[in-house]
């Protein structure tokens, strides 16, 4: 992004700046300390972004401005009674109207992109200059990760173990699910097969036990026929024996009369009985007796043949009673039969439906067991190329061999080919083993103690080399094109050989984008040949030939 013009009102030391920069070249910017050099940076920063690299409030009062013109867009951040709103519209695009300035600001955002990508691209300090070379091994690494935009890597990091505890709890329910389906399937498939063994060959038909209920209820109706034939039979015997009674008493009463017939006088009236009324009576007495003692042998003759009938009836109703009972037996064996292999059909049918409603909702469990597996063995990946031993690894040492190739390209164009870095991913430890972190070796300075040990000028050489160095990988992690540069006092230590050949590396910078070099040395200001020299003196420009 290039950057062509920039206002600032109301803006730390300046009262009312307008600075116009150009599309390719050195521009100077000098000025004592505390006078208002590095505000110029903080105002393209806070128009386009609304924060400063310091972190400070950069407003002097409650009014202020801070306006910037890109090749890409326009932004303008005013403060007005405390309230900060920001105007912006793409380069020859009317403004667009926002509901506020948060959707304001993430509007512009996606056209000049975010500001750590700027910070680490187009912006550098002196703090930048020795934040590398000064760093721990750990630091370089976290610090490298911060250009290169790895440290998105921990936030899809984060996101990925967020996804994989909550697929591994998917995974381990689908499981819970899959044993508990697995048991009620097993334990329906038990219930069929025990079922299915009491269905045997003596299965009993329906029609089968009708039968035995008709024989049954046959029988019984021979049964209570038998037994009103022994009633009828035995009332006849009641009779017969009442009728053999009464001749029985008749015959008596007929000899008794004969016994009286027998004397001379009536026994009742003492009358004398004519001959031939005795005789007449005596011969009817015979003839009743005869008559009666005939009759009663024909009842007795008659009550033993129904004697005889009785006992064929009565072992006849024995007979029936036995095959009722073996009929009332088999037709209750049979309907208990026919009941339980009903019963038992119907749990077949019961368990058979459950067995393959369990069969299915196993397959569904175990269908989502499969995509919970496949969805964290999937995590699980992701989890390690996104680790510390992944992807990162793979792109930050890739990235350190640029850095130290494009570095020493550096060096040698500042301080000759007597000074070299060299950049390792891993530093050894005393015990044996490495440390995940960036170590920084010198070679042709500090007697191979190291960057400390390195004379101040060394040092400065090497912090400028590895600053730029730094700057192009960061562009390119950003598929940045050339923009504007800005060097915050970053070359201020240097000796006049270092300014020098420095001056030579900023001009073939300026080549294709505007150079700004914000410094307070004499030294730059006299050698350093810039295409436009500003000079910062309490917040009010000049321009110095």
């Amino acid at each position: 992004m290039n950057v062509r013009s920039l206002r600032i009102k109301g803006f730390m030391a300046h009262k009312d700046t307008t600075l116009a920069l150009p599309t390719r070249g050195v521009v100077l910017v000098t000025g004592g300390n505390g006078s208002g050099k590095s505000s110029i940076v903080e105002g393209v920063s806070v128009a386009l972004w609304g924060q400063t690299v310091r972190g400070t409030a950069p407003w002097s009062g409650p009014d202020g401005e801070a306006a910037v013109v890109t090749d890409l867009a326009c932004a303008i951040r005013k403060r007005k009674k405390g309230k900060v709103m920001l105007d912006w519209n793409k380069q020859g695009e009317p403004a667009t109207k926002f509901e506020n300035t948060t959707k304001a600001q993430d509007a512009l955002e996606s056209v000049v992109g975010p500001w750590e990508v700027w910070r680490r691209c187009s912006l550098f300090s002196s703090a930048d200059a020795t934040h590398f070379s000064l760093a721990t091994d750990g630091e370089r690494k976290r610090l490298l990760e911060r250009i290169l935009g790895i440290e998105r890597f921990d936030v899809a990091l984060d996101a990925c173990r967020k996804d994989l505890k909550q697929a591994e709890a998917a995974r381990d329910v689908a499981e819970r699910g899959c044993f508990v389906e697995g048991e009620r399937l097993r334990s329906e498939q038990r219930r069929l097969a025990e079922a299915q063994s009491w269905l045997g060959d003596d299965h009993v038909a329906t029609e089968d036990v009708e039968a035995l209920r008709a024989k049954a209820e046959n029988l019984r109706a021979l049964v209570e026929k038998s037994e009103a034939d022994l009633r009828s039979m035995t009332d006849m015997s009641r009779r017969g024996a009442t009728s053999q009674g009464e001749l029985a008493a008749m015959a008596r009463q007929a000899r008794a009369t004969l016994e009286r017939l027998r004397g001379a006088t009536c026994p009742t009236c003492s009358q004398p009985i004519p001959q031939a009324l005795r005789d007449k009576l005596e011969r009817e007495a015979q003839e009743a007796q005869a008559a009666h003692e005939q009759r009663m042998a024909a009842a007795n003759e008659e009550l033993a043949k129904g004697a005889d009938l009785f006992d064929e009836l009565n072992a006849e109703r024995a007979a029936l009673e036995g095959k009722l009972r073996e009929a009332a037996h088999a037709y209750r064996s049979a309907k208990l039969s026919r009941d339980r292999d009903a019963q038992v059909r119907a749990t077949v049918a019961d368990a058979t439906a459950k067995v393959g409603q369990f069969e299915l909702a196993l397959a569904e469990q175990e269908e989502r067991l499969a995509q919970a597996t496949k969805l964290r063995d999937e995590l699980q990946a992701c989890e390690q190329v996104l680790g510390l031993k992944g992807v990162r690894a793979h792109v930050l040492a890739r990235a350190l061999g640029g850095i130290e190739a494009v570095a020493n390209v550096w060096l040698s164009r500042v301080a000759g080919r007597e000074l070299r870095l060299k950049l390792s991913p891993y530093t050894e430890k005393k015990t044996g083993g490495v440390s995940d972190s960036i170590s920084l070796d010198i070679i042709g300075a500090g007697d191979g103690h190291g960057y400390r040990a390195a004379s101040g000028g060394e040092r400065r050489r090497l912090d400028v080399a590895l600053l730029l160095a730094l700057a192009e990988v960061a562009s390119a992690a950003h598929s940045g094109a050339s923009g504007t540069l800005f060097f915050d006092e970053v070359f201020d230590l240097l000796d006049p050989d270092g300014v020098q050949r420095i001056s030579a590396v900023l001009h073939e910078l300026a080549q294709d984008r505007c150079v700004v070099i914000v410094s307070h040395s004499d030294a730059i200001a006299q050698t350093l040949r810039s295409d436009r020299h500003v000079h910062v003196d309490n917040g009010v420009v000049t321009m110095r030939t």
